[in-house]
This record gives C-alpha cells, structure tokens and sequence, in this order.
C-alpha cells in the first residue's frame, strides 16, 4: 500500500478531506455530473431504474449540500466588516455586494432545504427558488467585476515592477531579488484571481439557465458545475500545500 501511495500523499488527502471545503467540492462534482449523466440517459435509452437512482442521488447531495451551508451567513457577515476597512471604493463596493448577495441566497437556499426535509412547507417554494437564484446571480456578477477590477490593478503593479526590475538589472548589473520576489507573487496572484474569474463566469451560467436569461440544456448545466467543481478542488488541494 505504501508503495501505491506515499506517505505524503496520504497525509495530504486526509487534511484536504477533513475540510468542509474539500468535501464540499466533492459532492457539488458528483451531484453536477449525475446531472449530466440523467440527461445523457434521458437522451440515450438508460434504464429507468438506472436513472430513477441516479435521480436520487443527485437530489441527496443537492440536499445535503443545503444543509451544510446552513450557518455561512455568519462567515459572511466577518468579510463584510472586513470589506469595510478597505480603501479600494471597487474592491470595497464589489466584495460587500458579494457578500451580501450571498447571504440572502443563502437564506433562501436553508428554505428550500427546510421545505424538502418537511421541516417546514412554503406554499411559494417555486417563487422562494427563483428569487434565491437571483440573488446568486448578482452575487456573481459582483464577484466577476471585482475580479476584473483585481485583474487590471495587478497588470499594473506587474509593469511596474518589470521596469523597477529592467532597472535595476541596467544599473548594478544582477537582478534585484527583492522586485524578482514581488513579480513572482504578483503573477501566482495573478494565476489564482484568473482561475477565480473563469469559474465566475461559468458558474453564472446556471442561475441564467435556471432564470431562463439563457437556454442551456440541462446536461451542459451539469458539466459546467462539475467542471467548476473540479476547478475549486484542485485550487483547494493546492492551497493546503502551502
């Protein structure tokens, strides 16, 4: 066994499994590619029982899901004390919205949650569904400006301590390690906000399929979540080796 998997490997996917995130990740790509995988059976003959269980499935995890964002709105509310110490007005504006807007979608999200579970019934549960969407929605749309924001102001200091480097290389004949250092944090920052921004942008694309802002087959729904999912996860997996 240790042969197949080294001891640091092990270590590793056990503190990535023993975060709320990582396992998070997990279940959000099972339950998004169950989905595509109803609907390539749907289209392609599968057996009923075969897609009746992974119907089930999918509405597990979706629900499960549901119950351990529960309580987040907590966390939500730290980063918008945090956000309103910023002096950038776009990062300041941009994160507090986010935030917020999560919140809220997060609030109605515990309702659908509680209606499933028969814990509480909605009469409007349809209208509390789309109006949580909505929320995720422009929680998106905050996120994607604040990144571009992030983009443009990186690029900028990147140039700047290009020539800073360019300089000092002309002037003392050797790179300035401490300029090397920075663009090698401003580039690694850069690759981190780029990933961000993509996931962004695709994960909006089904609260727009389920707003009906864009007509996107349900199976493409599916990949897309699993793709972000997936994204996530290697971001996170990453971020525990260092």
């Amino acid at each position: 066994m240790n042969v197949l998997i080294s001891p640091q490997l092990h270590d590793h996917t056990v503190r990535y499994l023993g975060t709320s995130v990582g396992r998070d990740k997990i279940h959000r790509f099972v339950q998004y590619f169950t989905r595509f995988l109803v609907w390539h059976g749907q289209r392609n003959g599968y057996e009923k029982e075969t897609l009746t269980r992974m119907t089930n499935l999918m509405a597990a995890l979706g629900s499960t899901r549901k119950l351990m964002r529960v309580g987040r709105q907590v966390e939500f509310a730290r980063t918008i004390q945090k956000a309103s110490l910023l002096k950038d007005d776009v990062a300041r504006v941009t994160l507090t919205v986010k935030q917020v807007f999560l919140a809220l979608w997060l609030a109605h999200d515990s309702c659908q949650w509680a209606n499933s579970a028969g814990i509480v019934k909605f009469d409007n549960i349809k209208e509390i569904s789309k109006r949580g969407m909505k929320f995720w929605f422009v929680a998106l749309v905050a996120s994607i400006i604040g990144n571009v924001h992030k983009l443009r102001l990186n690029t900028m200091k990147l140039e700047h301590e290009t020539k800073t480097l360019r300089a000092s290389q002309a002037k003392a004949g050797g790179p300035d390690e401490s300029a090397v250092q920075t663009i090698k944090t401003l580039r690694a920052d850069r690759m981190k906000v780029t990933v961000a921004t993509v996931q962004d942008c695709l994960d909006i694309l089904i609260p727009a399929s389920g707003l009906e802002y864009v007509k996107i087959e349900s199976g493409i729904v599916g990949l897309i979540g699993a793709t972000t999912a997936a994204m996530g996860a290697v971001m996170h997996w990453r971020s525990l080796q260092q």
